[in-house]
């Protein structure tokens, strides 16, 4: 009986002892994991940071978003506000300082640097006040910005520069360019016409010729390319909720 026992009980321990080992081998693998992201995004940051100090302001915003979107921290997005604030993009940097002003994580002191920071920022964006004669979708170079009601000036905050505006409601629309400087506010009036698209055949007769005559060759390259482009390596860029070390 005593023999019987003993080898049940030896089953039993083999087979507790194989689980341990699976968990701590995953457990391992998911540290390793870990620290392999931590070292990329680091080495983002740091390579951030010396840009930023040799006057590369671009170059440097550029691998600060690489390491807020592969480890996102405090540290790396309050560093990406500053370097877009030398890039001249002030609405970015406003969104992230203020994204990071909902963190629980800074201190009196750092909290006290984020709100310098954004008054600093009041001098440098531009607002158009957009109004319309009736309720329309409002885009700002292509970027819905909100609803405006009638005759009730839509404030939207922009860059300095100048910026495409286009209000849409159901087949009208109103289009107006307009060039802003730092700091200045602008009243833009916009009125919406009847919009008709100008149908023309003869290049899609073209361009379907051209396609069946270069066959499957011109299907295999269209399938091959359809990813690629700016927007694709964009995506790599979201933002994500912020955590981790302080600045």
């Amino acid at each position: 009986m005593g023999r019987v026992m003993g080898r049940v009980m030896g089953r039993v321990m083999r087979r507790v002892l194989g689980v341990f080992l699976v968990v701590a081998t995953v457990s391992s693998a998911q540290a390793q994991s870990v620290s392999l992201v931590e070292q990329r995004a680091r080495a983002h940051f740091e390579q951030g940071l010396a840009r930023l100090r040799a006057g590369q302001a671009a170059e440097g915003r550029d691998l600060l978003r690489r390491a807020l979107a592969i480890l996102p921290t405090v540290a790396t997005q309050y560093n990406l506000a500053l370097a877009l604030r030398r890039t001249g993009e002030p609405t970015e940097a406003e969104y992230h300082l203020r994204q990071l002003l909902t963190s629980d994580e800074l201190s009196d002191a750092q909290r006290a640097r984020v709100e310098a920071q954004l008054a600093l920022l009041e001098g440098e964006l531009a607002i158009l006040a957009i109004t319309l004669t009736e309720g329309a979708r409002v885009e700002v170079d292509g970027f819905a910005v909100g609803r405006a009601e009638p005759r009730i000036p839509l404030r939207v905050r922009v860059d300095p520069g100048r910026h495409s505006v286009s209000a849409f409601a159901g087949t009208r629309r109103g289009l107006s360019e307009v060039e802003l400087e730092r700091g200045e506010e602008r009243r833009l009036s916009l009125t919406l016409a009847p919009f008709v698209a100008t149908r023309r055949w003869w290049p899609w007769v073209v361009a379907i010729g051209g396609l069946l005559l270069a066959g499957g060759i011109t299907t295999a390259v269209l399938l091959r390319r359809r990813d690629q482009g700016p927007y694709a390596a964009a995506r790599r860029y979201e933002t994500l909720s912020i955590s981790g070390v302080s600045f």
